[in-house]
């Protein structure tokens, strides 16, 4: 069943945010964030159970759901015939130096 993805307003100040502070040290490294998650939100429309994980909020009934764009978490709520984007976050790369 193909859904419709709604972005929220937060969502869409967090992925502009994103590729902002990403273009500071490089602009294709923007455009490729940028694509990274729309590309991963086409995907959603989709298959959203199978390409995500379950997100852990306690507090907050429904089906919610985060997946990885590259470097950026989205997280969602996936309804009856759609799929509400609530924010895009950048997750820390990890640092091969700490990690050993």
């Amino acid at each position: 069943m193909k859904r419709e993805i709604v972005i929220s307003a937060k969502a869409t100040q967090s992925l502009q945010r994103i590729v902002s502070r990403v273009a500071e040290v490089s602009l294709i490294g923007a455009e490729d964030t940028r694509l990274n998650v729309l590309s991963a939100l086409r995907k959603l429309t989709l298959n959203a159970e199978n390409r995500s994980r379950k997100a852990k909020f306690d507090t907050l009934t429904g089906n919610y759901r985060s997946i990885l764009a590259g470097q950026c978490r989205v997280y969602f709520k996936v309804e009856e015939g759609k799929i509400l984007v609530l924010d895009i976050i950048l997750e820390k790369p990890t640092d091969p130096e700490k990690s050993t």
